[in-house]
């Protein structure tokens, strides 16, 4: 709780504060490829899509909102890895920490995406920028151990069955139909 905001006004304050971030990070991406006016725009770009709104401002999903918040850095901090770049290892191990430690499922559909730019960026910065990028990952693993590893312990203790067994992935956010306004009909079925 912050002195003289109420839990309420702090939820709101620390979403707004991760949309900032997001676009910070989607402008330092987008960057990389392009000048400063349509960075710019891909920034705007980024915090208006249907995604980040919804699950930062109107579900208040923090964890996933963050996630998504850092996966610009991370993108950023790859291809500078893979461009020859050795200072953008720190923002890009940090980032892919924090991430690893915010939201799980967002971190590994980011790795996806991180394969996706190196390989697409694999005639520019070829084996070595390749290398680069795979130790900083591993530097970001190392950095999170004392989380994963005790998490992939306890996996076998934990019915995780359970936990999946009345997912019904037809009403969720690209496959919802409209009109569904209700939290009980939308996110449980």
């Amino acid at each position: 709780k912050i002195p003289g905001i109420g839990a309420l006004g702090a939820l709101k304050l620390l979403s707004v504060l991760i949309l900032v971030v997001g676009q910070a990070g989607a402008y330092r991406l987008a960057r990389g490829w392009f000048a400063r006016g349509p960075s710019l725009l891909a920034s705007a770009a980024y915090a208006v899509l249907p995604a980040v709104p919804l699950i930062a401002l109107n579900r208040n999903f923090l964890a996933n909102a963050l996630g998504l918040a850092l996966v610009p850095w991370v993108l950023a901090g790859g291809r500078g890895l893979l461009a020859g770049e050795r200072r953008a290892a720190i923002p890009y191990v940090l980032a892919l920490s924090a991430l690893l430690f915010t939201h799980l499922l967002t971190a590994y559909l980011c790795g996806l995406a991180v394969g996706g730019l190196a390989l697409c960026l694999w005639r520019q910065g070829g084996w070595r920028g390749g290398a680069r990028l795979a130790v900083a990952s591993l530097l970001a693993f190392a950095m999170m151990a004392f989380f994963l590893v005790p998490q992939a312990v306890e996996a076998g203790w934990v019915q995780l069955g359970l936990q999946t067994a009345r997912q019904d992935y037809r009403r969720y956010f690209l496959f919802a139909r409209a009109g569904e306004g209700a939290y009980q009909q939308t996110w449980s079925g």
